[in-house]
């Protein structure tokens, strides 16, 4: 995992750190903060302006952040992320701005997910950014990166005589529809 955001512009980082300070006093649980996505990848889109068949229409990155707390927030998730924006953009004059996207993990699922080789968070891992580790006192939380290898093959083993059983069917219709 990645830890600088030196290759964004001055403007996306400000913008990141000021959500990291927000995101630490709205919720006190917080871990880890990792900024995944477009932004992560540095493949977004700051504004694209179009106009087709008469109707202009926008499109702009927004910045996917993955909040990592001891426990997940549960039911007052909403509310804080609706706290979190607003406070973002409190001094925000341009209607055009980088929204942020939030979704909460607690670090025990986050590990489980990524020892059973769950794609979304294997793709957090390789490309995203840590913004924020290690903030509760004490040592910092465990992370396994790299998933329990052993556990790959078992989780296909089931898919694939289907994917198998797909193929010789087709291809036995295809034979029949050359007949």
């Amino acid at each position: 995992m990645k830890s600088s955001i030196n290759f964004l512009p001055a403007e996306k980082r400000r913008d990141l750190h000021q959500l990291v300070e927000i995101i630490r006093n709205e919720i006190k649980d917080c871990v880890m903060i990792i900024l995944y996505g477009s932004y992560a990848r540095d493949m977004y889109v700051d504004c694209d302006r179009r106009r087709d068949y008469g109707v202009t229409t926008f499109f702009m990155s927004d910045y996917d952040i993955l909040i990592v707390t001891r426990r997940r927030l549960g039911l007052k998730e909403y509310d804080v992320y609706a706290r979190i924006t607003e406070r973002f953009f409190e001094n925000k004059q341009s209607e055009f701005y980088t929204r942020p996207q939030f979704i909460n993990e607690s670090i025990s699922r986050l590990n489980k997910n990524l020892e059973l080789g769950q794609y979304f968070y294997h793709e957090i891992k390789k490309q995203g950014i840590m913004l924020l580790a290690g903030v509760q006192t004490g040592a910092m939380p465990k992370i396994e990166l790299c998933g329990n290898r052993a556990n790959r093959p078992r989780l296909f083993q089931r898919k694939i005589p289907v994917r198998q059983r797909f193929s010789v069917r087709s291809t036995l219709l295809c034979r029949v529809a050359e007949i």
